[in-house]
């Protein structure tokens, strides 16, 4: 601005002598930035153009590393990430409760933030926002998040059934069973399941199953001792959305995909499950026992590792199935009534199967 001053220390200027008062120079405006950490590592690369990038491609499963940066190397303050398509912070593939773990809050307010997407969408913004100075600024970016090509999930059902077939090899007697796993008739669930995985980059893989199971069992047991008072109460066995067994699905081992082929989870030998209750021989164990048994397999897929990128199994399509049936101890004689193998049903959704405890095979019903 213009001003008429007076010096310190020195006499008035001359009337009519103007004087400008310098600002001091003008720094640049903040520009916030996103960078890629993931290729190469520990040298970030810019992935952000304005106003709005093209999207870039990642697949599912594939490790995401971005970071916030301001280009003039200003401190950046009060970061708040908004992330689309529900990323998750890993899957631990393992008999561990509760594998997904999700972003924290803390997280989504660091100057660096990783994760996974494990759905596609083909424009996913992240939009980060923070404080410079005095100023609030903000910067978007997209990624193309690619899934498989071509998923299909089927099965077919065995026989249910109330008798020794199941115990070829295993040598207990009575069984409530659906199929059976001793190569005697087909099994109780013959999975179906093939992938495609999408381009335009395709990295390869392997695929797996793994399954997790809803139970309502109730046990009649066989009468106390004679002489003991009493009738033994029912024991029932409850539980919602265990893991069966291990994971992936019984320690089955992965099934390659080659970059950009297809691969089948179909093996007679493997690819299968045959759930059945074990009675014992006579006298039995049980007098009775109601079985409804509901089971999620969830079709895996894990792409190849990278220099670039880490990677976790992500879910890609799931078969619901399930079987219900009644057996009853009387005279020496088993009785079965209520069998009912479910209609089974097929679900292309990407889905992270996730449970909260986990069950193993064998004991009785009673």
């Amino acid at each position: 601005m213009w001003t008429n001053r007076c010096r310190r220390g020195g006499p008035p200027p001359p009337v009519g002598i103007a004087i400008y008062d310098v600002p001091p120079s003008a720094s640049p405006t903040p520009n916030l930035v996103i960078v890629e950490e993931a290729v190469p590592k520990g040298n970030p690369t810019p992935i952000i153009s304005s106003p709005y990038p093209t999207s870039s491609p990642i697949l599912i499963g594939q490790h995401a590393d971005v970071g916030v940066r301001e280009t003039h190397g200003r401190a950046i303050t009060n970061i708040m990430w908004t992330i689309q398509n529900a990323p998750i912070a890993n899957f631990v593939e393992s008999a561990a409760a509760n594998p997904v773990q999700t972003l924290s809050p803390t997280a989504l307010t660091s100057p660096d933030v990783s994760f996974f997407w494990t759905a596609p969408d083909a424009t996913t913004y992240l939009l980060v926002t923070a404080s410079v100075g005095d100023g609030h600024y903000e910067a978007i970016t997209s990624y193309n998040v690619l899934g498989m090509q071509a998923v299909t999930l089927a099965g077919t059902y065995g026989t249910i059934g109330l008798d020794a077939t199941y115990d070829k090899c295993l040598s207990y007697g009575e069984w409530l069973h659906i199929g059976s796993p001793c190569g005697t008739e087909p099994p109780g669930m013959q999975f179906n399941f093939s992938a495609t995985e999408a381009s335009p980059a395709p990295v390869g893989g392997t695929i797996n199953m793994i399954q997790t199971a809803t139970w309502d069992n109730i046990g009649q047991p066989t009468p106390y001792p004679t002489g003991t008072a009493g009738t033994p109460p029912n024991k029932t066995i409850t539980f919602t959305n265990y893991l069966d067994n291990e994971a992936p699905y019984e320690n089955n081992p992965d099934i390659k995909i080659s970059p950009g082929g297809t691969a089948k989870y179909n093996s007679t030998s493997v690819d299968n499950d045959s759930p059945a209750d074990g009675f014992g021989t006579p006298p039995p164990d049980c007098l009775g026992a109601q079985i409804n048994e509901q089971f999620v397999s969830t079709m895996i897929f894990h792409p190849t590792a990278t220099s670039a990128r880490t990677s976790i199994p992500v879910g890609i399509g799931s078969w619901m199935w399930s079987w219900q049936a009644a057996g009853t101890y009387s005279n020496g004689t088993w009785s079965l009534s209520g069998a009912a193998p479910g209609s089974g049903s097929s679900s292309t959704a990407y889905t992270m199967p996730d449970w909260v405890g986990t069950f193993a095979n064998g004991g009785s019903p009673c």
